[in-house]
């Protein structure tokens, strides 16, 4: 099949959108670290309080929960200076390991929530990464 002025107009715009998109996605893998002024630590707290408060928590579920999400922490934590001192930028393989951590944390909280407060819990992580996500967006807008 002989290409047309069109089809080869056609084949460049796509090429740089495909093109763009790496740009894209390679300048926002950059600028992944948590905003100016973001204390970790204290989301953790809140997250957890919000949690015991939202599934109706007794002592010893948030005692046992508080553990496993402090660990999930240092994990993801130690992770992503591992990462960063490296300069390894494979944000795929990145994305894979939280998810790895992720998972591993789910399994030993079902070990302490039942299936409807499991199923909180989830919603509400969604919730808040979402949000994070949102307010990251924001702040890096500003800049």
């Amino acid at each position: 099949m002989k290409s047309t002025g069109t089809g080869n107009i056609i084949r460049t715009g796509l090429l740089l959108i495909v093109f763009s998109t790496f740009v894209l996605f390679e300048h926002a893998c950059a600028q992944s670290e948590p905003p100016a002024g973001f204390n970790p630590g204290a989301a953790l707290e809140t997250f957890i309080t919000d949690c015991s408060r939202e599934l109706n928590l007794t002592k010893d579920q948030e005692t046992r929960m508080r553990s496993i999400l402090e660990e999930q922490f240092k994990e993801q934590k130690a992770y992503r200076e591992k990462m960063r001192t490296s300069g390894n930028k494979d944000y795929r393989a990145m994305q894979k390991e939280m998810d790895r951590i992720r998972e591993k944390t789910d399994t030993q909280l079902k070990t302490v929530l039942n299936e409807e407060q499991m199923k909180k819990f989830k919603d509400l992580r969604e919730k808040r990464r979402e949000e994070m996500r949102q307010e990251m967006r924001k702040k890096r807008s500003m800049q």
